[in-house]
């Protein structure tokens, strides 16, 4: 629009003010200034620069241009001439602003974002991750697999290795003091049997035979020490009284572990025959009772078993004790029984054993050997802690 100007007026408007150009060829007498835009004319313009956005071409260009051509603009008071009227091109106050979620996206999530997701601390940190629970499984697998090796240790290795000694020792003394007949004999004494010398401690001095555990033979050793459980024989208590004796002669032995010794216990009977055979004779006790008891239970060994100790004994006992569960220590198993007769060992074998070879299945016949104890060592005396 250049070459034409309004009377006193510049010839046009300067570049970037954004001015509203006069038509060619006319004007409005006594006034050099642009026109100006009535209110309505501005309400318009905020509204169509709402609409298309902050900045947009068509406040400036083409709102302007339509609205100065065809429309003569308000009145206005004069203004000074040091203060030239300029007309925006867009208003200079937006009533509402834009939403920005809109026009510039939602934000990134730094979970999925792919930048956060490929970074190299994420990385890093997933690393030590994986190698941290790597590390904690590689461990519980290494335990395991020690665990698992124990077990077979105390299930299967301790029993085979005990079998032959035990063995050697049940030969042993059966070879040993009074020459023992071949038969059996129906005879049965009630008198007092013959006394027992009780050796020093660790030293063999008779053998134990349970008919109901299929003829298994158990060599008796003084002491009730791991020293002497984990040979695989019967300890006998120290502190109570000799096979045959008044009062109660103990014995303790393992359960699973180191020849299974009294691993069957619970397979015992009223009635059921407990042979011990000394270096003169054949002691034969009948099981009488059993009971369940907690390791601090030591009264269950007294002369008179849940008497003080110092009752004084009139029956001629034994008492078995091992640990309960079969897998665990945490109780003891007793067996009570009392003697019911005895036999000299030159007189011939007991009818309690008629029918069973002595040395039938020596070290744990009938499936009672080739298992050991899983868990903590059993026959451990009750009263005193699991060795």
């Amino acid at each position: 629009m250049s070459g034409d100007a309004m009377p006193g007026g510049s010839g046009s408007a300067p570049e970037g003010l954004g001015f509203v150009s006069s038509v060619p060829g006319s004007s409005i007498p006594g006034n050099s200034a642009p026109p100006r835009i009535s209110r309505r004319q501005r309400r318009e313009m905020r509204e169509q620069a709402g609409s298309t956005g902050v900045g947009s071409p068509l406040v400036a260009g083409s709102v302007a241009a339509s609205n100065s051509v065809h429309e003569v603009p308000a009145p206005h008071e004069p203004q000074a001439p040091h203060e030239p009227h300029l007309t925006p091109a867009f208003p200079t106050k937006v009533e509402s602003e834009p939403d920005w979620d809109t026009l510039m996206g939602e934000k990134p999530n730094k979970a999925t974002s792919p930048v956060a997701a490929n970074s190299p601390h994420r990385k890093r940190k997933t690393s030590v991750s994986v190698l941290v629970m790597s590390g904690v499984g590689q461990t519980m697998l290494t335990a395991g697999v020690v665990l698992a090796l124990f077990v077979v240790w105390q299930l299967y290795v301790t029993t085979w290795q005990v079998q032959g000694a035990r063995a050697a020792a049940v030969e042993s003394f059966t070879k040993s003091g009074v020459q023992e007949a071949t038969k059996t004999t129906e005879e049965q004494r009630f008198d007092p049997p013959p006394p027992v010398t009780i050796p020093p401690f660790g030293q063999t001095f008779g053998t134990l035979h349970v008919p109901r555990w299929d003829a298994m033979v158990i060599p008796i050793m003084e002491g009730t020490t791991s020293a002497v459980l984990d040979t695989g024989y019967a300890g006998h208590y120290q502190e109570t009284q000799g096979p045959g004796e008044v009062g109660n002669f103990a014995l303790a032995a393992h359960r699973r572990s180191y020849g299974n010794s009294f691993r069957r216990v619970e397979e015992l009977q009223v009635g059921d025959p407990l042979v011990v055979e000394t270096a003169q004779a054949w002691l034969v006790y009948q099981v009488s009772s059993t009971e369940v008891v907690l390791p601090t239970q030591g009264e269950v060994i007294h002369p008179v078993p849940h008497k003080p100790k110092d009752t004084v004994p009139t029956e001629r006992l034994m008492t078995l004790t091992t640990c309960h569960p079969e897998y665990g220590s945490t109780e003891r198993f007793i067996v009570y029984s009392k003697l019911s007769y005895w036999v000299p060992r030159s007189a011939g074998r007991p009818v309690a054993l008629q029918g069973i070879a002595a040395m039938q299945s020596v070290g744990g016949a009938g499936g009672a050997t080739g298992d050991a104890s899983a868990g903590t060592p059993a026959g451990t005396p009750a009263g005193t802690p699991a060795q």
